[in-house]
């Protein structure tokens, strides 16, 4: 890569090399296309230390990579050579099998859509142009991480999204193709509320199964031979809002002498505070529903949450609440 320096200014310039109509990101922003006539393009007004470049061309992997500039240099950045999407394309439901495949790499598409028999093309994709999806979800593996353009056909109607693939984790659109609704996920988003909900409740009850036993002990003034008590108040915002202020009968349970891996509550239940509880308990039932599957277990009279770090067991009788936390590490 060649240098040359600028008399004037602070900021640093790219003059990138590379054949045309290539789309060249600096720092997830879109800064140019490169043109036959540049030989490339040139970005101004870089400012100086790391950057990431990223440069995207249809039908092939982008390449990104991390270049540091000085003060007052103009980086000469020569493009890398492309390597194409190598993706897989499967569709699962009850309408027939197909050996459709095509291209891309990362991470994972489902695409559901009303109706299901609905065209597809995804420029980024080689080969994906007005293909035809016939089960209930199409599914793209290993794609690239990274904006994806999708236009979905139905009839005569066309609707074009932009949406963000993110590498290792599943990305689900869908597509109501009658009346325009749209809607997008992905499993990063799915986990980060797990956590959060997961959180909230150890916040709560004090629990942290990282903590060694003596600190545990030490940040827990009531402990005494592995029991402490604590107020149920102001569970998890809404939860126990008026408080029945019981004491319920806390135990540690440890496989070694070093951490204290599960953290066992009793929320020991009477005529005055059964309903509120019971409430407490159904909510938080209400709130764990709400995941997706692979992050809950929920029976008749038991519910268990994990984030695959934490699992948290939720258990109600006549006599108690009995809450488990268990670290998984």
């Amino acid at each position: 890569m060649l240098t040359s320096t600028i008399l004037f200014g602070q900021n640093a310039y790219i003059q990138v090399d590379g054949e045309p109509n290539l789309s060249v990101y600096l720092n997830s922003k879109f800064k140019a296309k490169t043109t036959a006539e540049l030989g490339g393009c040139i970005i101004e007004n870089v400012t100086p230390g790391k950057n990431l470049i990223k440069i995207v061309k249809e039908g092939f992997i982008p390449f990104e990579e991390t270049i540091t500039l000085k003060p007052n240099e103009v980086f000469s950045y020569k493009v890398k050579p492309f390597i194409k999407n190598k993706v897989t394309i499967e569709e699962s439901g009850n309408s027939g099998e197909t050996d459709k495949k095509a291209t891309i790499e990362t991470g994972k598409l489902i695409i559901q859509s009303v109706p299901i028999n609905i065209k597809i093309t995804i420029p980024s994709i080689e080969g994906i142009s007005n293909t035809t999806k016939a089960k209930d979800e199409w599914i793209v593996n290993n794609i690239s991480a990274g904006t994806c353009e999708a236009t979905f056909i139905y009839n005569k109607k066309v609707i074009k999204k932009t949406f963000e693939i993110i590498g290792g984790e599943t990305t689900n659109v869908f597509i109501n193709m009658l009346n325009g609704d749209y809607k997008t996920r992905n499993t990063i988003e799915d986990r980060m509320k797990v956590s959060a909900f997961i959180d909230s409740i150890s916040d709560v009850y004090k629990s942290n199964p990282k903590l060694k036993r003596e600190d545990y002990k030490n940040n827990n003034a009531k402990t005494t031979n592995q029991t402490i008590n604590i107020l149920t108040t102001g569970i998890v915002g809404a939860f126990l809002s008026k408080s029945a202020k019981t004491e319920p009968s806390t135990e540690i349970s440890s496989e070694n002498n070093e951490n204290p891996e599960k953290y066992g509550y009793n929320i020991i239940i009477s005529k005055k505070n059964k309903a509120e509880v019971t409430d407490h308990y159904n909510k938080i039932v209400a709130e764990i529903k709400k995941f997706p599957e692979i992050y809950r277990n929920i029976g008749a009279a038991e519910s268990i949450v994990t984030d695959f770090d934490v699992r948290i067991k939720f258990s109600l009788s006549s006599k108690k609440l009995f809450i488990l936390f268990e670290s998984l590490e």
